[in-house]
Parts: structure tokens; C-alpha cells; sequence
């Protein structure tokens, strides 16, 4: 006898902190069938919108009270013996989460490839049947996380930032934000020209960013461009610098002037640059989820905490 959609909803092994709302209005999500784009050219300029606006891709309107019986039916469980669900998070803003749900299929029910929920996933696995994908705001200056609607454009400015990653660089004595398209190293060798061979590195945690800097040293250049971030070494003559983020050992993140000038001031008051404990416990809300504190809430909060009050 086949199980139903609301027998196969008891199945799902989300723990019960992904499925508790706040939300009290409806609310978009996006929904990606199986599909096949490799026909398509990843040099285009519109490759992305290409992908977006294909019939396979749609927003699709979620009611709260229905959340997970409406997640059954987009994610086609009852198609499947094997229904457990799989989380990710793909990418993150100052203000938001970004999330891919999918079945996390047996081998012999891998049939239908999403090549396009494959590209988004960071983890490396390949995805078959249809996804899901959801935006969480998260508020900086509390601990409120609602789902709000997401759209075509959220995904491709997020895939856009993903190969293109905001920098900071200080030179000719001013810090200036950048987009980068590919490796460091390229960037960093026309960047500091003749002097690459001179450049030091260093890579620090500063609450929970991962943070990289790459610098020239010279008796030309200007004090205080670092702050105290260096073992408190604030009367270095920097001449060239680059600020980066990495998401991970292969991925780097966006990182930003706002993100630098926050941490740059927090490093001439802060004895520690590890995150306050709390930041690193499961805590839970007043609906009992677990509280997710990105790299962007700990930094604003831990701002806000040093010098807004």
C-alpha cells in the first residue's frame, strides 16, 4: 500500500526547529523542478536570467498554516519511497538566510537531475527531483527570524556574488569596495604590480568572519589602515591592502567598507576578536527554534554592544 503525502510528511527527518514558524502572513518561495540546462552557455550575460525564467523555475505562494503539507506537495513526496529532506544553506546577506530544501533520494530513485539545484548547492552532491528554496530575515539587532518572500532576482544576484566577490582594497590613502571574478592571486599580482613578491598574508578569525588580509608594507604609505588587528601592530606604514572573507577553505565570501569599519574600530576596544560564547550555543527563541547568529548579526550586535550604548 503507498503512503499519502500526510503519512509521508511523519517520515521527514527535519528536526522540528526547521519547521516552527513566526510567519503570520503568507509568503514566496521558489520552486525548482528536475531539468537539464546543460544546452545552455554559462559565458552568456543572461545565463542566469535564462535559467530564472525557464518553465522549471517558479515563485510560489506558501500559507503558514499549511507549510508543511504545501512543502509535500511542491517536493512531490509521495512520488518517493524515500523521503528524508535535506537542508542547506546556499549564501547569506547582511539581512538574509538563504536555504535549499530537497529529497535526499535512495540510489534507485535518482532518475530526474535538477542540474540548476545541483549549481546551487554548495556541498557538492548532486540533486535529482524538485527543490525548494526559502529567504529568512534575520534581524541584526535581535533575535527575530521570519520567512519573507523571495524572488528570480534574489537567486541571481546571489549566484552573481557568488563568482563576483565584494572586496576591500586601501590604496592612494582611501579603502574602496570592489567585485572580484576568480582567483585572488590574479587580482592580488596586477593589484600590487612589482611589489607582489613584498606582500604579507594573514588570516585571523574576527568574530565568526573569517577574515584575510593582504598587505604592503612601506615607509610611504599610511598608519592606523589596520588597526589593531595585527597583534596590535597599529604603527605599520601600509601602502596596499586587500580585506577578504572566505566562506570556507574553497569558497570565498563577500566582505564589505560597512563589515571593515566596524571591525576596524571594534579591534582598538576589543581584548578578544572571538565571538561571545552565547554566539556559539544553541539557544532557542520563544517558539523554541534554534536562533542562528550569521557572521553579520554578531558583528552588529557585538558593535552596537561597544558603542551605541
Amino acid at each position: 500500500m503507498e503512503k499519502n503525502i500526510n503519512d509521508n510528511i511523519k517520515d521527514y527527518t527535519m528536526d522540528e526547529n526547521e519547521v516552527k514558524l513566526d510567519n503570520d502572513q503568507k509568503f514566496d518561495i521558489l520552486l525548482v523542478k528536475s531539468n537539464n540546462i546543460t544546452d545552455l552557455n554559462w559565458q552568456d550575460p543572461q545565463y542566469l536570467n535564462k535559467i530564472t525564467n525557464s518553465d522549471f523555475c517558479s515563485v510560489e505562494t506558501i500559507i503558514p498554516v499549511n507549510f508543511m503539507e504545501e512543502l509535500a506537495i511542491k517536493l512531490n513526496v509521495d512520488k518517493y519511497k524515500f523521503s528524508d529532506i535535506e537542508v542547506q544553506t546556499i549564501g547569506e546577506d547582511k539581512n538574509h538566510l538563504y536555504e535549499i530544501l530537497y529529497i535526499k533520494l535512495d540510489e534507485k530513485e535518482k532518475h530526474e537531475q535538477n542540474y540548476f539545484g545541483s549549481l546551487l548547492n554548495i556541498n557538492g552532491d548532486k540533486i535529482f527531483g524538485n527543490l525548494v528554496i526559502l529567504k529568512t530575515y534575520l534581524s541584526l539587532t535581535s533575535d527575530e527570524m521570519k520567512y519573507t518572500n523571495i524572488n528570480k532576482k534574489d537567486i541571481i544576484d546571489l549566484m552573481h556574488y557568488r563568482a563576483n566577490t565584494k572586496v576591500v582594497l586601501y590604496h592612494d590613502g582611501d579603502y574602496e569596495e570592489v567585485e572580484i571574478l576568480g582567483e585572488m592571486k590574479t587580482f592580488a599580482d596586477a593589484f600590487f604590480e612589482n611589489d607582489i613578491y613584498k606582500v604579507k598574508k594573514h588570516e585571523m578569525c574576527f568574530l565568526k568572519h573569517n577574515l584575510n588580509i593582504w598587505y604592503f608594507e612601506d615607509k610611504y604609505g599610511e598608519k592606523d589602515v589596520l588597526g589593531k588587528l595585527l597583534d596590535n601592530k597599529a604603527d605599520m606604514y601600509i601602502d596596499k591592502c586587500i580585506f577578504f572573507s572566505m566562506n570556507s577553505n574553497k569558497y570565498r565570501g563577500n566582505f564589505t567598507i560597512d563589515e571593515l569599519t566596524k571591525i576596524l574600530q571594534l579591534s582598538n576596544k576589543l581584548d578578544d576578536f572571538n565571538a561571545d560564547s552565547k554566539y556559539n550555543q544553541e539557544i532557542k527563541d520563544n517558539i523554541g527554534r534554534n536562533i542562528v547568529y550569521t557572521k553579520h548579526r554578531v558583528l552588529e550586535q557585538t558593535f552596537n554592544l561597544n558603542f551605541k550604548n
